[in-house]
């Protein structure tokens, strides 16, 4: 009897191994054939395939990584490395992270602050030595800190950092806080506001962070990300490799413009790295994303809860920033995210607090690449059941044609032009640069559309015709155009 047991014991495993592997393939099958739009009608299912996605945005490559229950449970590639290549992408495929290299800094400035080598809330120029921050009539009222550069509140000027391609001019770090590295639109990293008393969005910071970074331990920021943070967590197929040695170019993705064109070397060189400069896979930031969530269970073996805790927390005027990284959900479930766009490259990362749940998505293209990447994360929530990074639903009223007629014109934003129109019964708008898309009505003159989270809403005169449109963002400035008179 103990050898039949014995002998069973194999077989049983087998099956068991065949069972979890279908059941993870039919995951992503799932998942491939869920993509979900920012906004729906409730009650009404509009699920996307990705290949047909990928066409519709031209997005040549992708790549996905999907943690659950604490672990990456998959990650596939999708596309080629570049448009009329035969070069598929797959899981360990290179792509530039672009501003999720924010978060990896993030990270490996709080293990220095653990090691007791930096201070969130001490004076910046107390540790730069190679360059300081020009002092002025703001920073006389309240100094920068680390604090302030992570949660962006910082003041600093330089939102976005600076890059070259093969015909252009190479600079370094130094030059880019001069502002040396564009001499047609110098940008040097300058304090604008007085720190800590508004947000404002500065890959500039993170800037000054590399170089205070490399004073203090006296060695290049790649060397110290690599001892401190990528070696440690695995993450193997990573590093602040900038420009990317050619041996690498094999295994990388190319990057896009929107045009389509394919950029040469790979991609643009910034010299900025701790900003935007990170070479990675979608398996390597979902191994860091598990790191954030252990060192919330006070797991980590790099960072302590308490500056787990740090990180996740909102900072004072930085809206919903904590150290790093954008945060979400704070009174339902939890989540952390980031974004990414460089030229030729977009990304997007979503990971829940407490949960062990997330998911990475990688593009090799400006053609609707970070579009793409949250769809497929709103079809992981779906298809896994999160709460978290979920598609918007929302009420829908009908109008009858007359109703739907008071809405059609053209509209003018500046040199911008806005189209609204009826077709097969439905009402149409066209934004600057955009295809027409349906506008749902929500409300009394309140419209949305699917495919972004975008709103409009039309003020009418006393005949019940528009004559003013107003878009609103989530998180910039509402854009007003008037109705052109015809």
């Amino acid at each position: 009897m103990l050898r039949e047991r014995f002998q069973a014991g194999p077989i049983v495993f087998v099956l068991l191994f065949t069972l979890t592997v279908s059941a993870q393939e039919s995951k992503i099958e799932q998942v491939e054939n869920s993509l979900l739009y920012p906004v729906t009608v409730k009650g009404q299912d509009v699920l996307l395939s990705l290949p047909d996605r990928m066409k519709s945005y031209n997005v040549p490559g992708v790549s996905v990584a999907v943690v659950n229950k604490g672990k990456v449970e998959w990650a596939k590639g999708y596309g080629v490395l570049e448009t009329g290549s035969k070069d598929q992408v797959n899981a360990e495929t290179l792509f530039q992270a672009a501003s999720i290299s924010k978060t990896v800094s993030a990270f490996g400035a709080l293990v220095l602050v653990g090691k007791d080598l930096l201070n969130l809330d001490k004076d910046i120029n107390t540790y730069l030595k190679s360059w300081k921050l020009p002092e002025n009539e703001f920073t006389q009222k309240e100094k920068v800190t680390l604090r302030h550069l992570l949660s962006h509140t910082g003041g600093l000027s330089r939102s976005f950092v600076g890059s070259y391609g093969r015909e252009q001019k190479p600079f370094g770090l130094l030059d880019a806080l001069e502002g040396k590295d564009d001499s047609q639109n110098p940008r040097p990293v300058r304090v604008r506001a007085v720190p800590g008393t508004e947000y404002n969005y500065s890959g500039g910071g993170f800037s000054v962070i590399q170089q205070m970074i490399a004073d203090v331990t006296g060695k290049p920021f790649e060397d110290v990300m690599r001892e401190l943070v990528l070696n440690p967590l695995g993450m193997k197929h990573s590093g602040y490799l900038m420009p990317l040695t050619k041996n690498l170019w094999k295994i990388a993705a190319t990057g896009h413009r929107r045009n389509g064109d394919a950029i040469p070397d790979k991609g643009f060189v910034l010299p900025e790295t701790a900003a935007g400069g990170l070479w990675t896979t979608p398996t390597d930031i979902a191994l860091f994303m598990i790191e954030i969530q252990r060192a919330m269970a006070g797991k980590s073996r790099l960072l302590s809860k308490a500056l787990a805790n740090e990180m996740l927390s909102p900072q004072k005027n930085s809206g919903s920033w904590g150290l790093g990284l954008d945060l979400k959900g704070l009174n339902q479930t939890p989540y952390f995210q980031h974004g990414g766009v460089n030229i030729g490259f977009e990304s997007w990362m979503a990971g829940s607090f407490d949960t062990g749940q997330g998911a990475v998505v990688m593009t090799n293209t400006n053609s609707g690449g970070q579009r793409l990447a949250l769809e497929i994360i709103r079809g992981i929530a779906r298809v896994y059941g999160w709460s978290f990074a979920t598609q918007i639903a929302k009420n829908a009223i009908a109008l009858d044609p007359k109703q739907q007629a008071a809405y059609i014109g053209r509209y003018r934003f500046n040199d911008d032009i806005f189209i609204v129109k009826i077709e097969n019964a439905k009402l149409m708008i066209q934004r600057p640069n955009s295809s027409f898309r349906e506008l749902v009505a929500e409300g009394k003159h309140k419209f949305f559309v699917r495919e972004s989270e975008v709103e409009y809403i039309f003020e009418m005169n006393d005949r019940g015709e528009a004559v003013k449109l107003t878009e609103t963002f989530p998180y910039t400035a509402d854009e007003v155009a008037m109705k052109i008179k015809e």
